[in-house]
């Protein structure tokens, strides 16, 4: 059962990358941006010696080799979420918790900060919908 679980997602999460969120037969889906391993494997780190950074070292290590690249990949979705003109977050998720929270008080959800001013740029998708998330989100809970 765990196993088909995780082929389930695997496979919804393949199809919202290739034919975006909320797909129908009728209208093409909403686009889905995620950096993902392949631009954490670009990010080369100098490499670290015992006694500290060598500075005119050219050896760098890929975050591939330092078995990071999964955690590098999850910052760079992170700070794009944070400094999209819109985000769409989910509700009971931590992740869109921490992203509204960064968004507001480094007010990236201003209309004036928007290319679009008619939009906040904060939505929370529910299941009652999608809403506007005005002012300071709600802190994290993870039933509501």
């Amino acid at each position: 059962p765990l196993l088909d679980i995780i082929k389930e997602n695997a496979q919804t999460l393949e199809q919202a990358r290739n034919n975006g969120l909320f797909n129908h037969s009728r209208a093409g889906g909403i686009p889905m941006f995620e950096s993902g391993k392949g631009t954490a494997e670009n990010v080369r780190f100098l490499s670290v010696r015992s006694f500290g950074y060598d500075v005119n070292s050219t050896n760098f290590k890929t975050a591939d080799e330092l078995g990071v690249a999964e955690l590098v990949a999850s910052i760079i979705n992170f700070f794009t979420a944070v400094k999209a003109d819109i985000f769409v977050g989910v509700r009971g998720s931590s992740y869109s918790t921490d992203v509204f929270s960064v968004r507001y008080y480094m007010q990236q959800n201003l209309k004036e900060n928007s290319r679009n001013s008619s939009l906040s740029g904060n939505y929370l998708l529910g299941p009652d919908g999608i809403e506007e998330v005005v002012g300071s989100p709600r802190p994290h809970s993870c039933g509501k």
